[in-house]
């Protein structure tokens, strides 16, 4: 089994972050880079061993033209731990006049018809091939509830030592995760740069691994049993699953 986590970009001209867990929570692929649907693919087979549980954030299935999708509704009346979040309003009109595209459709079924024992799933089970949607902004709160409320991501509200403090606070998080599942020194000492060097220039670039990195990690304890699965919406509608500790 593997856990694959894509903070996939809105096209394929920025960054995504690619992330991939072994059954053991040790790091097989981490990294930051501009990558085509083709690439995500070949990395992912190169670690594939039949099966494999992929989890995205983006935008997977988006039946409506315009407003929102019911499992966006749904989601933004969810407390996380107390907490309230929002998301992004998803529809076929803004995706297309914006991006030119809807890149997590176009991937997914991608992924499909390379890794047909993979399902596109609102309810994934503990050991079976599937794809979810996701969303790490959740996944933090979800599932490292001691660190919130956190912002590791960058808005324009609050001086950005505001950020790169919080995102800290995040790394040195899941370092200690990773030390605790054996993951290769060159791997501990990779979180540790990024946690001494962040600055304004490359918060996006950790952001993005750091994103990819939550929505494995979400995958692999839900797989152990250590965090439940709140799904919402349908395959139908769109949905979005999310993982909470127990």
């Amino acid at each position: 089994m593997i856990y694959v986590g894509i903070d996939l970009a809105w096209t394929n001209k920025r960054p995504s972050g690619l992330c991939i867990l072994n059954d053991s929570g040790q790091i097989l692929f981490w990294e930051t880079a501009l990558l085509e649907d083709s690439d995500i693919v070949a990395i992912i087979q190169k670690y594939d061993d039949g099966t494999l549980q992929i989890a995205i954030d983006a935008p997977l299935v988006v039946p409506n033209e315009n407003e929102s999708r019911p499992c966006d509704r749904l989601f933004r009346k969810h407390r996380v731990h107390g907490h309230a979040l929002g998301i992004f309003v998803s529809n076929r009109a803004f995706l297309n006049k914006t991006y030119g595209m809807i890149r997590g459709e176009l991937l997914t079924q991608t992924l499909l018809d390379h890794f047909p024992q993979c399902n596109l799933t609102a309810n994934p089970a503990n050991k079976a091939s599937c794809i979810i949607e996701t969303f790490p902004t959740a996944l933090v709160y979800g599932l490292f509830p001691e660190l919130t409320p956190i912002d590791h991501k960058v808005k324009s509200k609050k001086p950005y030592v505001h950020y790169q403090r919080d995102m800290r606070r995040l790394l040195l998080a899941i370092k200690s995760i990773l030390r605790e599942t054996m993951n290769r020194p060159t791997i501990l000492e990779q979180v540790e740069e990024w946690r001494a060097k962040i600055n304004m220039k490359n918060h996006k670039h950790i952001e993005d691994a750091v994103d990819g990195f939550l929505c494995s990690y979400g995958l692999y304890l839900i797989g152990n049993g250590q965090a439940e699965v709140i799904s919402f919406g349908d395959e139908e509608n769109g949905f979005i699953v999310h993982a909470e500790r127990r």
